[in-house]
């Protein structure tokens, strides 16, 4: 059964999926919120953590998602990159989801169940 959410909770994430930079953010957005709506939370797009900004996070759980578009995530220096801002995450108590743009693009929607998964995961614990 659905949860029903507040007006403000619903603009809250139309603001959220406003501040991605790409059309793929923007599609994983959508999918997220809609992912996240039974467990009544919310993301956080463009999330500064640190040295760091993350593509989306949900603090209050510390997940860390990032979307790995291929202009920006496939030199032997971008990818160095990228492992340093994962273990810094990790070691601050992050959990660190990567997808690449193509996976978001072929199925954004299984690609933010892998992330309810972790939350069902979590509460179960």
């Amino acid at each position: 059964m659905p949860v029903s959410e507040s007006v403000e909770e619903m603009f809250y994430k139309i603001e959220q999926c406003n501040k991605n930079e790409s059309p793929i953010e923007a599609q994983f957005a959508l999918a997220l919120a809609s992912e996240l709506t039974p467990y009544r939370l919310t993301f956080d797009a463009q999330y500064q953590c640190g040295p760091y900004r993350l593509d989306f996070a949900i603090p209050v759980l510390s997940i860390a998602i990032e979307i790995d578009g291929k202009a920006f995530h496939t030199t032997p220096k971008q990818r160095q990159h990228d492992a340093k801002k994962d273990t810094y995450l990790r070691n601050n108590g992050w959990r660190v989801f990567r997808f690449t743009g193509s996976e978001v693009y072929k199925d954004a929607v299984g690609c933010a169940h892998a992330i309810g998964c972790c939350i069902m995961n979590l509460e179960s614990l």
